[in-house]
């Protein structure tokens, strides 16, 4: 195993300040790639480093689930092994999770809070907690709180960190980090901005929205109110342009599999006016397929050809990952939703019909940010519009589809509510060909 020891850290003003920070419970909301992780594993190992033989400690590095902690922390080249000198380090113990010995007997656990009865009874002299707001609250209050406080030891401390998720557990904690009333809290934060190149900061601002921009990389905790497709405005993003459809270009097919309504969106790669704010070319959304009730899938794909079976171009389909499973179907027809998808497209569009999906949907939130995204990016453009005449539907969906209140970033969805089915389905096509990878997934973990 590596064990390379400190290494030197670019001056700022406010890391040095959380570097040397003796206060017990320290709240670190920063941008992205700009240094806080790194700190707080140095914080973390000096202080393991500083306890004897006499008086070992024990420590904790944790993230939500094992997985993520396994990410941060085990890496050899950026995580605690890198930074843990070899003189220091007596073993390393994989199981139930891993644990770094030290010649001191102090001990420094990884492990997730997702599964809190693994860690339970444990009396921790202090740790770090990242990815803050992908955990839910009870990891703090209910599971790690109270093992700081064991009477045989100093009240233990944790620095918490992350990019903040809106005004969760985070904004919570920073609360208490900005309080006179709170001794025991402080708070820090800095921009990307100041550690990234102005450069990889302006090509951030053309892949992502502003919000999600402010929150990724300036490191704010915006909130969002209730509508999912927050960047979507009907009086700008909707415009007539279904006689821009060229027959001869790529058509785009957008399917999310249902029966009540049967849906399908159309789009189109096309040229708009520079006047729109526009990122040439543009994904026009020119067409729909709305069935209102007892639909299946063959009905669908009927329609499209009735309405689309003279263009000449190649026709490209996207959707729901789950339509191609065994036994997951919305018809009693045998074959699965993209099964019947071939079945009836294929012939008639023959190699011309492209059908491009995933094996499993990535989260929510993913697709909810590639298609914030497209309607507009942090740099001003536009990349998404809609012909509400002959897409009424989606129209509807981009404006009235809501968010979970108070939950996790997560779409709103109610038995026999007609909406998100469109938008779902164009959110598929997004996440695949633009994606978003602040959220700490990226496209390529969702394989084809």
């Amino acid at each position: 195993m590596l064990t390379r020891g400190f290494r030197p850290l670019r001056p700022h003003a406010i890391q040095r300040g959380y570097m040397r920070s003796e206060t017990r419970f320290n709240v670190v909301a920063a941008g992205r790639r700009s240094g806080k992780t790194d700190i707080a594993q140095r914080r973390l190992v000096k202080r393991a480093l500083g306890h004897s033989e006499e008086w070992p400690g024990v420590f904790f590095a944790t993230a939500p689930t094992l997985a993520q902690a396994k990410q941060i922390y085990m890496d050899e080249e950026r995580g605690i092994p890198s930074y843990l000198p070899s003189w220091a380090l007596s073993g390393v113990t994989l199981s139930p999770f891993p644990r770094f010995h030290l010649h001191t007997g102090t001990q420094i656990l990884v492990f997730g809070v997702a599964k809190p009865h693994r860690i339970e009874g444990l009396a921790f002299d202090g740790g770090l907690f990242d990815e803050v707001d992908d955990a839910v609250p009870a990891a703090w209050f209910n599971t790690l709180r109270p093992m700081l406080s064991d009477p045989r030891k100093k009240p233990g401390w944790v620095d918490f960190i992350g990019r903040p998720r809106q005004r969760r557990l985070l904004y919570e904690l920073s609360r208490l980090g900005l309080s006179p009333a709170e001794p025991e809290w402080a708070f820090w934060t800095w921009p990307s901005s100041d550690i990234i190149s102005p450069e990889e900061i302006e090509s951030a601002k053309r892949g992502m929205t502003r919000t999600q921009f402010d929150q990724e990389y300036m490191a704010s905790f915006v909130q969002i109110e209730g509508r999912a497709y927050y960047t979507y405005l009907e009086e700008t993003h909707g415009r007539a342009i279904r006689d821009r459809y060229d027959a001869d270009q790529d058509l785009y097919v957008f399917l999310d599999f249902n029966k009540a309504p049967g849906v399908a969106a159309i789009g189109q790669y096309m040229q708009v006016p520079l006047d729109w704010g526009a990122a040439n070319p543009v994904m026009g959304i020119i067409g729909e397929v709305w069935i209102k009730e007892y639909s299946k899938t063959p009905m669908v794909c009927r329609k499209l050809i009735d309405d689309w079976g003279k263009h000449r171009g190649n026709v490209r389909v996207y959707g729901d990952a789950s339509g191609g499973r065994s036994g997951e179907r919305t018809s009693s027809v045998a074959g699965t939703d993209w099964d019947l998808v071939r079945e009836y497209l294929g012939p008639h569009f023959g190699d011309r019909l492209i059908i491009k999906k995933k094996r499993a949907n990535p989260p929510e939130i993913v697709r909810l940010n590639a298609m914030n995204a497209r309607f507009e990016t942090a740099d001003g453009k536009r990349h998404l519009f809609v012909d509400i005449a002959h897409a009424p539907h989606v129209n509807d969906d981009f404006l009235g589809v809501k968010l979970v209140e108070g939950g996790p970033t997560e779409i709103l969805k109610i038995q026999g509510d007609p909406l998100t089915h469109l938008s779902d389905g164009i959110g598929y096509w997004a996440e695949i060909e633009h994606p978003i990878t602040g959220e700490g997934w990226t496209s390529e973990q969702w394989n084809y």
